[in-house]
């Protein structure tokens, strides 16, 4: 990541093209769509199992975070949700932005959008 991020920078930061784990624009926030004529879209992906894990270990969602307890079967196979991280005010107000069957869903649809 560190090479690419120095070869193509990328504002972390920036609501450009939406929140960097969401869907991309117009699914995903208030960006623009990315256009390809202009620019290429580099999108790095962790290995499923590996991510699965860590996702167990911490989801970055209170949502997600308290059907760990159930344990990590219960866990992958549990309905999907997440509150909005685009915007300050609805992170505080724990606004749900996405949802799907299970983290499998969530993480194949956002793929198959980004590619």
């Amino acid at each position: 990541w560190k090479y690419v991020n120095q070869v193509m920078p990328v504002p972390v930061g920036s609501p450009k093209y939406g929140w960097k784990h969401g869907f991309l624009p117009p699914l995903g926030g208030k960006g623009q769509p990315f256009d390809t004529t202009k620019g290429m879209l580099v999108v790095v992906t962790r290995d499923a199992f590996i991510w699965l894990s860590k996702m167990m270990n911490e989801a970055y969602d209170p949502i997600m975070n308290a059907k760990r307890e159930n344990g990590f079967p219960a866990f992958i196979r549990a309905p999907y949700s997440n509150i909005c991280h685009d915007h300050i005010e609805r992170e505080e107000q724990q606004v749900v932005c996405e949802s799907a069957a299970n983290l499998v869903q969530i993480r194949t649809q956002k793929y198959k959008q980004w590619l």
